[in-house]
């Protein structure tokens, strides 16, 4: 069965009023030093002695002092905390692109100004000791002519010939010996003969 729940009414809601009840007053923790002082100085020094003291006596730590009269001085009523509100964009103007014309506007006077400026021819920058030794450096390198001049070879390597024929003429890099037409007309025979 399910509980009945009955009506509230009104007439019985005026009539009866329930009063407020103060809370308890705060109480506060208990000393334990204190405690524990009077403990020694009563001869309860064992665990079971401390025990039974504590729960016969009681002390407490001091209530904190609450200062009375405490004068609020309040601001001015036109006194506001805070920075101010940013005022409202226009919207007419982001619409209209007011302020897109206003940018276009600076911008050109910004580059006339630049324009009107005599510009200033910049002349070559003075060589330093650096840029002297490389460009020396550089002329005596490209002077030098290294057709006239044989490639490092190990001693040991300086006689041996080449194992295969490149067919192309004396002077040239990678050549073993000078070839005529027949020469050369013979050896692709032979090439293709052996293939």
């Amino acid at each position: 069965l399910l509980p009945v729940v009955l009506p509230e009414l009104t007439p019985l809601v005026t009539r009866s009023w329930k009063y407020h009840e103060e809370s308890a007053k705060f109480k506060p923790d208990r000393d334990f030093r204190k405690l524990n002082a009077l403990g020694v100085k009563k001869g309860a020094i064992t665990a079971k002695g401390t025990k039974e003291f504590r729960q016969k006596h009681d002390a407490r730590l001091p209530e904190p002092k609450v200062q009375k009269n405490i004068v609020i001085n309040l601001p001015d009523q036109d006194f506001a905390y805070g920075k101010a509100c940013k005022p409202s964009t226009p919207i007419k103007g982001v619409i209209g692109n007011f302020y897109g014309e206003m940018g276009e506007e600076e911008l050109s006077m910004k580059y006339s100004q630049i324009n009107s400026l005599p510009q200033q021819k910049l002349g070559k920058p003075k060589p330093t000791k650096a840029t002297k030794i490389c460009q020396d450096h550089i002329k005596k390198t490209t002077t030098q002519k290294e057709d006239n001049k044989e490639l490092f070879k190990l001693k040991k390597f300086g006689k041996v010939q080449p194992r295969t024929t490149t067919n192309r003429p004396i002077g040239k890099k990678g050549a073993n010996k000078e070839m005529d037409d027949e020469e050369f007309e013979r050896a692709v025979q032979n090439f293709f003969d052996q293939s």
